[in-house]
């Protein structure tokens, strides 16, 4: 007979074959992506990758990609997860370096920027902001350039740094690397920085303490100031000095005397007397690789009252520019000066010597003004007391402008009449 048996058999779920070889290695700032993430499976069904595609790995070496596939057929498949490795290598880098502007005068150095550039080979920002030096002629002079992690940063270096060229200085800057992005190659500036020479300022100032009229030294001192923060200039002064249009005293050539970013030289004019001056000041740099040569021109008026012990005839006696008396109390029209330019009353100083047989000194009022037949304006006025010592002086220091095609006039007026006048006064001016 036939006979008939059932039996029963359980049949589970296949895991699906995960095929997924190591992927080669990639540089850092390179994202994962197909090349990377390209496991296949025995049958249908989809990949979820971790890390993601798109993902910025850091620099390491066989580092754990992994994969869990879900199969279409979840009826007869089951997940699975599949792991490879793969190793991340530093990313190379370049480094562009630039200034702006590419020349400057010495002392205004810091008015460059310098720009620093790090470029990623894979284009990727950098892990951390990084300090970049930039090196001026082989380092001389350095500045740090905070980098962003854009990869841009800038710095400057301190003014004076480096003193003046002829040509330009060597701009370099070099990326020192970290983890994930090797050092750079060297990079120099296509440009450079150029250091021009500084003009430096020329002034001249003269004294007002000769001792009388003919008598004693005048002393003009020429200043030359260099660039601020800079070291003082050196070399000479060249002096030109004229007296009344022709050329005046003994100065030729001062070798200067450095100070704090400036120097000095003088020029002793001796007995000094009533006079339109003028002189010039140029400064000659010799051997200073930092400062050109300037010149400047000081115009200035020596006018010098009576030395006679003789007393003037009234109490209101008007002495002229050009030294003589009026006696009229007022600006004499025919002896009046015209300036033609701009004219700056700097200053106007009177003394008064010993009085006649052992009296104090007299009081007097030394007055500039504009005008030709009156005082239209006072510019200026300086007033000595009566000293039992008998001497006394007065100055009066400030900064008058007389217009340009003006009339100007001194006056001295003892204020006593009685009193002897004996002594002297200046007025300076420039132009």
């Amino acid at each position: 007979t036939t006979a008939t048996k059932t039996a029963t058999i359980t049949v589970t779920k296949a895991t699906p074959v995960i095929t997924w070889a190591n992927p080669a290695s990639i540089t850092y700032g390179t994202l994962l992506g197909s090349t990377q993430l390209d496991a296949t499976a025995s049958t249908a069904g989809t990949f979820v990758y971790n890390p993601v595609s798109g993902t910025e790995l850091t620099v390491g070496a066989n580092q754990t990609l992994s994969v869990t596939f879900t199969p279409t057929n979840t009826t007869d498949y089951t997940s699975t997860v599949g792991t490879a490795h793969i190793t991340v290598t530093q990313d190379s880098s370049t480094v562009i370096v630039s200034e702006s502007p590419t020349s400057v005068a010495y002392g205004s150095e810091a008015s460059t920027t310098f720009t620093v550039d790090v470029n990623p080979a894979n284009g990727e920002n950098l892990p951390l902001a990084q300090d970049v030096t930039v090196n001026v002629d082989g380092g001389a002079a350095t500045c740090t350039a905070d980098v962003a992690i854009t990869t841009t940063g800038t710095c400057t270096i301190a003014n004076t740094a480096l003193p003046a060229s002829g040509t330009a200085y060597s701009v370099t800057a070099t990326f020192t690397g970290d983890t994930d992005i090797s050092a750079s190659p060297t990079a120099t500036a296509a440009t450079g920085l150029t250091i021009t020479q500084f003009t430096p300022t020329v002034t001249i100032t003269n004294t007002t303490n000769p001792s009388g009229v003919g008598a004693g030294n005048l002393v003009l001192t020429g200043t030359v100031t260099g660039a601020t923060g800079g070291a003082a200039p050196t070399g000479t002064l060249d002096w030109t000095v004229e007296k009344n249009g022709s050329a005046y005293g003994t100065c030729t050539v001062s070798t200067l005397t450095a100070g704090s970013g400036l120097s000095t030289a003088t020029c002793t004019l001796p007995t000094p007397a009533v006079g339109n001056y003028t002189a010039t000041a140029t400064y000659v740099p010799g051997a200073d690789p930092n400062y050109l040569a300037a010149s400047t021109l000081h115009t200035f008026g020596l006018y010098l009252g009576s030395s006679s012990t003789t007393p003037l005839p009234n109490a209101a006696d008007d002495y002229l520019i050009d030294g003589s008396t009026a006696g009229t109390g007022a600006p004499n029209s025919s002896d009046y000066l015209q300036v033609t330019v701009a004219t700056t009353i700097t200053s106007v100083t009177g003394f008064i010597t010993t009085a006649e047989n052992g009296n104090p000194s007299p009081s007097a009022t030394f007055t500039v003004g504009t005008g030709n037949t009156t005082f239209a304006a006072t510019v200026a006025t300086c007033n000595v007391a009566k000293n039992v010592d008998g001497g006394s002086s007065c100055i009066y220091t400030g900064s008058v402008v007389i217009a340009a095609n003006s009339y100007v006039d001194l006056m001295a007026d003892r204020l006593v009449a009685s009193d002897t006048f004996n002594g002297w006064w200046i007025v300076t001016y420039t132009q």
